[in-house]
């Protein structure tokens, strides 16, 4: 199973991104490698999600994956949105024949067709690739005026608490704390550069952009959200059945590598934020 980056994907928010040329996706497509936690972090994502019979918005879907997982999970029906018109072709020619699938081209200036169509939103991984407030502000208005009264919208991103240090270079490589020479707090908006070791032995270079829970809760409601849970993605947030599945991977990276992921609890590395609009 290939497991999809979100957001390694965007270095800058331009509207070509260099990442996606053929060389680069040929290169992505040759990892397919699946890390089993992140997988647990979005299944628990869309588990609480609750997308049942409902039809979602999966408001920045990349190349589709996430889109074709949350119709897994149940939804009725899933339409993709995304601003590059390269991703969102990418996406239709990966699921072009998997019914209850859409996939639409938004440019950042346009609004979402279909004004209060969607029960539903899930944005995995795209607030981390925002580089401005006023993008944020702009991508929530855009999925409040999309979802019906009552709708939900699930953000899936890194945990701002262990993510609160300026890491200049965080390495996730199984066995080692994150890190980092510089320890000023991280601001609102700041860049910040990772490298991400994979367990086949390859490693992709990501940069984030740091945005604060209270950040994130306040410019949802300023746009008519009620915050319904923040979640910090650790052992005491899942049920019986994924923390049996975090475990056996944190056993097998162990036994793979011999080696042991420290932080997985004390310093989670997923948030999911639940809002409601009003």
């Amino acid at each position: 199973m290939l497991i999809y980056f979100h957001h390694s994907l965007v270095i800058n928010m331009v509207d070509s991104p260099p990442y996606w040329s053929s060389d680069t996706s040929q290169t992505y497509e040759k990892f397919n490698i699946a890390l089993p936690s992140e997988i647990v972090a979005y299944h628990t994502a869309y588990k609480i999600l609750g997308p049942e019979g409902k039809k979602v918005l999966d408001f920045g879907c990349f190349q589709g994956n996430s889109s074709q997982n949350i119709l897994r999970a149940g939804a009725k029906e899933v339409t993709g949105v995304d601003c590059y018109q390269n991703i969102i072709h990418a996406a239709r020619s990966n699921y072009e024949n998997e019914p209850g699938l859409h996939f639409q081209h938004i440019p950042k200036n346009r609004p979402i067709p279909n004004s209060q169509l969607y029960e539903a939103c899930a944005m995995t991984f795209v607030h981390p690739v925002i580089d401005s407030i006023t993008e944020l502000d702009d991508s929530f208005l855009k999925i409040y005026r999309a979802l019906k009264v009552g709708g939900n919208l699930m953000l899936l991103g890194l945990n701002p608490k262990s993510f609160r240090k300026r890491f200049d270079f965080v390495h996730y490589d199984f066995n080692k704390k994150l890190r980092s020479d510089a320890q000023e707090d991280l601001q609102d908006g700041e860049p910040f550069t990772n490298n991400l070791y994979l367990p086949n032995g390859n490693n992709l270079c990501l940069t984030d952009y740091f945005w604060k829970e209270q950040t994130l809760v306040g410019n949802l409601e300023k746009n008519g959200f009620i915050v319904d849970n923040i979640i910090d993605l650790n052992d005491e947030s899942l049920d019986e059945k994924l923390l049996k599945q975090f475990r056996q991977v944190r056993r097998a990276i162990s036994k793979k590598h011999e080696i042991t992921w420290k932080d997985e609890w004390t310093a989670p590395l997923y948030q999911i934020i639940i809002a409601k609009k009003t």
